[in-house]
């Protein structure tokens, strides 16, 4: 749960980086490509799972909403509300988002302090409650440009070590029922934006670190892919893994399977869908009238 709190940054960030100097946003080119880069990757992991799950329902729940797939949805209604977003922020400021923002995401989850998961609150509640994060995101790409640089190892992992710990009180409180994650993520996702913050800011003394970053950057090229496929194929696993396999191998053989086949779909799914995108975004090149910025009006 803590992790899909940085994602949501994350998206935030990635989606508002391009716009972040007042480039004009075309809202055409920008759903084309958003919809087809998230959603056939998403259909045929669902088609993929109902074949291997021989059933339509994840158990007896929705597998759009009650399943991994749930962060997805939300992400849909960012997408969705994301020009808009975008014009307030331009004419009016942060101020005008977060306010109301905050305030309807502390009213949905602190009116439904018995409810265990985001799955009992349903997708637009969920949505509204966790928006603050993503807009989060949106700030971190402006400030992108212009965050103090460090080389301090040290407080680099300062940071993620309290991070970590956060995530870890979050965790025990929900285990004990004291307070459980929909009351706590906001605040976590919170506290993840100055975390990541820390991220963007940090400048490696040396030279062979980088290289490293470029090697995991090339393996979170396919990281959706394995978002999707991971349920699935440890499903698939499980039916055709031998039953007297040593369990320390058989682990070893799950997460090697899981992510061979995760990049397996990645060449021949996510990929094309990603450069379909790009060709049927780049169909409408015409700015939109409402996306333009007022310069006076942006603070």
């Amino acid at each position: 749960m803590t992790a899909v709190m940085g994602f949501f940054v994350i998206s935030g960030f990635c989606i508002h980086l391009p716009f972040r100097k007042g480039k004009p946003l075309p809202i055409g080119r920008f759903y084309a490509r958003r919809y087809v880069r998230i959603m056939i990757p998403v259909i045929a992991g669902v088609l993929l799972f109902r074949l291997i799950a021989q059933s339509p329902l994840y158990g007896e729940k929705s597998i759009w909403w009650e399943s991994v797939l749930w962060s997805l949805v939300c992400e849909e209604f960012y997408y969705a509300a994301y020009p808009l977003m975008l014009v307030i922020r331009r004419r009016f400021g942060w101020a005008w988002l977060f306010v109301p923002a905050y305030i309807a995401s502390f009213a949905v989850t602190l009116s439904h302090i018995h409810r265990v998961n985001w799955f009992a609150f349903g997708p637009i509640e969920t949505a509204v409650a966790l928006y603050p994060i993503w807009l989060l995101g949106c700030v971190l790409a402006e400030q992108s440009d212009t965050l103090p640089t460090f080389t301090s190892v040290a407080r680099l992992w300062a940071f993620r070590l309290a991070i970590w710990f956060c995530a870890s009180v979050c965790l025990v409180l929900n285990f004990r029922r004291i307070i459980l994650f929909p009351q706590t993520m906001v605040v976590f996702g919170t506290l993840a934006f100055f975390w990541l913050r820390q991220e963007l800011s940090y400048r490696p003394p040396a030279a062979s670190p980088l290289r490293i970053t470029r090697a995991l950057a090339s393996l979170g090229a396919w990281s959706y892919s394995l978002y999707l496929m991971h349920i699935p194929m440890s499903m698939l696993y499980d039916k055709i893994a031998p039953a007297n396999i040593p369990p320390m191998l058989g682990w070893f053989t799950l997460k090697a399977f899981v992510l061979t086949c995760a990049f397996l779909f990645y060449v021949a799914v996510e990929r094309p869908s990603h450069k379909l995108a790009r060709r049927v975004g780049s169909l409408d090149t015409k700015p939109t009238r409402a996306s333009e910025p007022a310069p006076a009006a942006v603070t």
